[in-house]
C-alpha cells in the first residue's frame, strides 16, 4: 500500500476445520517434523479411542468411534491443526500465506492481470492440497479483500475454488480484527465500542446492587479487555473515535458510582480518576510502546528489520529509531510509524531498560510521556 499498489487478500475458511483431520496422517506429519516415539504416543492415545453421542432432551444416541479431529477448547488441539496445515504455503509459488490455527490467509501484490492469474494459479494449487490431505475450503465462506490505494481505481478480478465464484467484501473479520479495503480501523472500533456497551449493559443489569469494588472490578475483567483486544494493531488517530472510546469508560464510572444524573461539567472525569482508571487512550499508547520494546529486543518474532533501525544522528539519543517518511495515512498511523514517534519522544533514561519489566516501570515514572 506504501508502494501505491493493490493487494488482493483471500480469507480462506477450512469447512469444519478441526473435526476433520485424519488422525493417521496428523501422526504421519508429526512422525515427519521430528517429534519423538514417545511424545507421539501421547498424542495418539489422546487423540484416539475417543467416543462421542448426541444427547437431546435427556435422549442419548448410541456412541460412535471418533475418527478425525483434534479437541475443540484445548491448549492442544489449535496447534495439532497447525501441524497439520503447515505445509500448505509449499503449494503456494507465487504468492504469500499466514496461518494461524483455521484462519488462513493467501494474498499477493497486484500490478496488472498477470498477477491476477497467478494469485488463482496459487488459489487452485490449494485445491491439490486438500485432496491429498483429506481437508476441505468452504468456498461459500471463503472472502476475498481487495485493498488499493485512493488514488488508483482497483484492478477488478474474480477469483474462484471449486468451480465457485468468491465473495468480495469491502471488510472481513480476521483473528478478531475487522480489516477493512481502505485500511482504516473505523468499522472495528465501531464493532468494538458496541461490544463493550452490550457488556457494559449486561453487568449494569445483573450487578446493580454490588458494592463500588466489585462494580469496578467486572468492568476491568469483562469490559476493559474487550475495548482494547489487538489495540495495538488498530489504536486510533482520529479525536472523535478516540472520544468515542473513553465514553465507554465513563458510562462505566457512572455505573460503578450509581449516578448517572449528575450533570456538572467535569464530575464523570473525577469519578474515572477516583477509581484510578487509565485513559483508554494512554492505555493504548503503553500498550503498543511495551509491545516495540519486546520486539526491538528480539522478544517477539516479527521480521522488524524494515521497519526498525536505528538513528545515525547522534544529536538525537543513541537508542532513537529512524522515522521513515510516509506517503500514505494508512501507513503513517500504522503500528511501526506511529509507535516509532512516540518512542523517539520517550525520555533518554526510558528505553535502554534491560528487562521488560525496567521498561515498563521506566514508563510509569514518566507518565506525561506515555
Amino acid at each position: 500500500m506504501e508502494k501505491g499498489s493493490q493487494v488482493d487478500i483471500i480469507l480462506l475458511d477450512f469447512a469444519k476445520a478441526f473435526d476433520k483431520v485424519p488422525h493417521q496422517r496428523l501422526l504421519h506429519k508429526l512422525e515427519y517434523y521430528g517429534v519423538n516415539a514417545k511424545t507421539k504416543n501421547w498424542i495418539q492415545s489422546f487423540l484416539q479411542n475417543r467416543q462421542q453421542r448426541v444427547i437431546i432432551e435427556g435422549a442419548a444416541s448410541e456412541q460412535a468411534p471418533v475418527l478425525s479431529g483434534v479437541p475443540q477448547g484445548t491448549v492442544l488441539g489449535p496447534l495439532l491443526f497447525l501441524t497439520y496445515i503447515n505445509d500448505m504455503p509449499e503449494m503456494v509459488k507465487s504468492s504469500e500465506t499466514k496461518l494461524f490455527a483455521d484462519d488462513s490467509l493467501l494474498f499477493r501484490t497486484i500490478n496488472n492481470q498477470a498477477d491476477s492469474v497467478l494469485l488463482q494459479n496459487d488459489l487452485t494449487s490449494l485445491q491439490d492440497w486438500e485432496d491429498k490431505w483429506q481437508m476441505s475450503f468452504n468456498a461459500k465462506k471463503c472472502q476475498v479483500i481487495r485493498i488499493t490505494p485512493k488514488n488508483r481505481p482497483p484492478l477488478p478480478t474474480t477469483y474462484k475454488l471449486h468451480g465457485q465464484t468468491l465473495d468480495t467484501v469491502d471488510a472481513s473479520k480476521y483473528l478478531g480484527v475487522t480489516i477493512s479495503n481502505n485500511l482504516t480501523w473505523d468499522r472495528h472500533i465501531d464493532n468494538t465500542i458496541g461490544k463493550g456497551n452490550k457488556t457494559l449493559g449486561f453487568i449494569r443489569r445483573n450487578l446493580k446492587d454490588c458494592t463500588k469494588p466489585v462494580k469496578s472490578a467486572a468492568y476491568t475483567s469483562m469490559v476493559r479487555p474487550t475495548m482494547e483486544y489487538a489495540s495495538s494493531v488498530w489504536d486510533p488517530t482520529n479525536r472523535k473515535k478516540i472520544g468515542n472510546l473513553e465514553k465507554v469508560q465513563k458510562r462505566a464510572a457512572r455505573f460503578v458510582f450509581n449516578n448517572y444524573t449528575d450533570r456538572t461539567p467535569g464530575c464523570v472525569t473525577k469519578m474515572v480518576e477516583s477509581l484510578k482508571w487509565e485513559k483508554l487512550e494512554e492505555r493504548r499508547k503503553y500498550n503498543r510502546l511495551c509491545m516495540l520494546y519486546k520486539i526491538k529486543n528480539g522478544l517477539i518474532d516479527i521480521d522488524s528489520h524494515q521497519y526498525i533501525q536505528a538513528n545515525d544522528s547522534r544529536t538525537r539519543g543513541k537508542d532513537r529509531l529512524y522515522q521513515e517518511r510516509t506517503s500514505s495515512e494508512a501507513f503513517g498511523n500504522s503500528f511501526f510509524p506511529k509507535t516509532i514517534r512516540d518512542w523517539n519522544q520517550l525520555p533518554a533514561n526510558t528505553t535502554p531498560a534491560n528487562t521488560v519489566e525496567g521498561f515498563r516501570s521506566a514508563l510509569k515514572a514518566h507518565p506525561d510521556s506515555n
